[in-house]
Order: structure tokens, then C-alpha cells, then sequence
């Protein structure tokens, strides 16, 4: 039956996909496969109590892996920050090299202004995804955000090297020169931009 989830996912028949897990659900309470499916499923729809039920199923069976506790995450970063904090550090204690989980835990500490942290989990995303435009501009925000222009600028720049189209990029540098009137950014007087939201 999942098999055939599979496929009508793989079609683009969601809507189809979905009823048959919900149906196989109720059939076979005690397939993880099928809560992690229906989570994955909710989560890509927006859906997030029925995501979070899913995610619950699964604690109750027991199932819980790092992929799981990440999908949590994202669906609670926005307004459960702490909570979605806990669940991406215990996505790394079962899995230290998971990119989402480093990635968008580094975003609720640039937000909490934790700053080395973010920088400790944001070097991890790199080293795992070398070249990630999205943890590239965070890292160029967070250090925006540090008090670090000349830091930001390289960042920012690495940015447009990999991706000369970006706007985000381009408008954070065009906004740091025409604070200061330097080419370089200079010195910030407050903090800006918003870090890149949930990679997912």
C-alpha cells in the first residue's frame, strides 16, 4: 500500500496520496512508515496540527528519527522557537551530520543573538553542503547583525560569486554601502534583514 502512496506522490496526485496513507493509517496504526509519510505529506501542504500528529504517532511508537525531528522543527520554528531549538539539537545527537537541522538551528540563534553558536552551526552546514547560498547569506547576516561589516561583505560577495542574481544579497550590500558611502560597508549602526527562513 505505501508503495502505492509512493506512486501517486511521484504523479503529482498528493491529494490522492494523502487519503490513501490516512486511510492505510487508520488500517495499520503501528506503521511508522506511514506516520512519517503522512508528516512529510501535511508538512509539504502546510498543514501543521495534522504534521504534528503524525510527529506524536511516531513518538508514541517510538520511531523517532533525526528526519523526523527536523520536519517538527520547521513546522514550529515560527512560533515555538524553543521547542523547535530542542528538537534540531536532538536531530543532531542522532545525526551530528544532518544539514537541515545545523542549518536552521544556527537561524533561532542569530535570532536570540547567540552569535558564536550560530557561527559553530553554520560552519557545520558548510562543511556537510560547501557553497550553500542560503547558510552563505545567514552567515553574511549574522555577522551583519555582530557588529562584523567588513565580515558580511565577504560573505555577501561569496554570495554573488556562486549566484550573481541574487537579490537578498544585493540589496543587504547596496543598503551597507549607502549607509556609509564606502565600498566596503563599513561599520553598521543597527542590525538588518531577517536571516534566510527554515531550509528545507
Amino acid at each position: 500500500m505505501l508503495a502505492y502512496v509512493d506512486a501517486l506522490r511521484s504523479a503529482g496526485r498528493t491529494s490522492d496520496a494523502l487519503e490513501s496513507a490516512k486511510e492505510f493509517s487508520i488500517s495499520h496504526p503501528e506503521s511508522e512508515r506511514v506516520h512519517r509519510a503522512l508528516l512529510l505529506m501535511y508538512g509539504e501542504r502546510g498543514q501543521r496540527d495534522e504534521a504534528l500528529q503524525a510527529f506524536d504517532q511516531l513518538g508514541r511508537l517510538e520511531s523517532v528519527v533525526a528526519s523526523d525531528l527536523v520536519g517538527a522543527a520547521v513546522l514550529l520554528q515560527t512560533e515555538d522557537a524553543g521547542l523547535a531549538e530542542t528538537y534540531y539539537q536532538r536531530a543532531l545527537e542522532l545525526e551530528p551530520d544532518n544539514f537541515e537541522a545545523h542549518a536552521n538551528l544556527a537561524i533561532i540563534l542569530i535570532e536570540t543573538g547567540r552569535w558564536g553558536a550560530a557561527r559553530e552551526h553554520l560552519a557545520q552546514a558548510l562543511d556537510i553542503s560547501p557553497g550553500s547560498v542560503p547558510v552563505l547569506l545567514n552567515l553574511g547576516i549574522l555577522e551583519r547583525r555582530a557588529g562584523r561589516p567588513r565580515v558580511a561583505v565577504e560573505q555577501f560577495k561569496n554570495v554573488l560569486r556562486l549566484e550573481p542574481s541574487n537579490r537578498l544579497a544585493r540589496k543587504i550590500l547596496a543598503e551597507m554601502r549607502e549607509r556609509v558611502g564606502t565600498e566596503d560597508g563599513g561599520a553598521l549602526r543597527r542590525p538588518g534583514s531577517s536571516p534566510e527562513s527554515t531550509i528545507r
